[in-house]
C-alpha cells in the first residue's frame, strides 16, 4: 500500500462537496437546483452542513421568484434553526410565497400578523434575511 495517495479531506476526516461552488450556483439561475442543493446543506446529506450556505442558496432560490424557496425561508425564520425566531419575517415570506401562487403557502393558514410600524420599530423585509 505504499504509494497510495489518500485526498487530504479523508486524511483529515473533513466533509467535501462534490461540485460548483456556493457562489457559481448563486450565479447559475437555475432554482429547481440552488433549492436541491440548500437542502443538502441544510441536512448535511452530501455536503457539509450549514444553516448559512442552506439560506444562501434558497435566498437565490427565492431572488428567481420560487415560491418554494420563499416559503421554506418562512419556516426557517419561523423557527430556531436560523437562530433568532422571527415571525414577522417568517410571515413576510410566507406571504411573498403565497402571492407566487405556491400552493403549501397558499393552503396553510398561519395567524395574522399585524405589519404595521408602531411604536417607531420598522417592519423587516425579506431582503434582510439574504445579504
Amino acid at each position: 500500500m505504499r504509494g497510495l495517495a489518500l485526498p487530504a479531506a479523508v486524511v483529515l476526516g473533513s466533509v467535501q462537496a462534490a461540485g460548483p461552488t456556493i457562489e457559481a450556483l448563486t450565479q447559475s439561475g437555475d432554482s429547481a437546483r440552488l433549492l436541491e442543493c440548500g437542502k443538502r446543506h441544510f441536512y448535511g446529506v452530501k455536503a457539509p452542513p450549514s444553516i448559512d450556505s442552506a439560506i444562501r442558496l434558497r435566498c437565490a432560490a427565492a431572488r428567481l421568484g420560487s415560491g418554494k424557496a420563499q416559503f421554506r425561508l418562512g419556516e426557517l425564520r419561523a423557527g430556531t434553526a436560523a437562530g433568532k425566531k422571527d415571525e414577522v419575517l417568517a410571515a413576510s415570506w410566507r406571504l411573498k410565497a403565497a402571492l407566487a401562487k405556491y400552493q403549501a403557502a397558499q393552503a396553510t393558514r398561519h395567524r395574522p400578523v399585524h405589519l404595521s410600524t408602531g411604536g417607531g420599530r420598522k417592519v423587516p423585509t425579506h431582503q434582510r434575511t439574504c445579504r
